[in-house]
């Protein structure tokens, strides 16, 4: 299973865009409110967000909202966070994600 930061090309054509760039801000704006996969053929996510210290902070398995900033209902601070996932193509091939995403105001 390869290993990727941010983006992959198969076949000289991009299938993951980004996630969300490298950082979001869930102010309400309408604008990157969200942590979300952007690409094609994509069949299943699994995704975990993670604080500066391990704790495991969303889990989820939709791609258009991996985390919207929170925790138990509660705005998190400020910070560079962890996320980590795995991504099924519609041809069954899988590909794990990893980086870190800023979380802004």
């Amino acid at each position: 299973m390869p290993r990727l930061n941010h983006f992959l090309r198969r076949q000289n054509r991009t299938v993951i865009d980004s996630l969300s760039l490298n950082a979001f801000s869930p102010n309400g704006d309408g604008q990157n409110d969200v942590l979300r996969l952007i690409g094609r053929n994509v069949m299943k996510a699994h995704f975990r967000v993670y604080d500066r210290w391990g704790k495991l902070l969303s889990e989820s398995q939709n791609p258009d909202l991996i985390w919207d900033g929170s925790y138990r209902g509660q705005r998190q601070a400020l910070s560079v966070y962890v996320y980590k996932g795995v991504v099924e193509f519609d041809d069954a091939e899988t590909v794990e994600l990893q980086g870190n995403v800023s979380l802004l105001y």
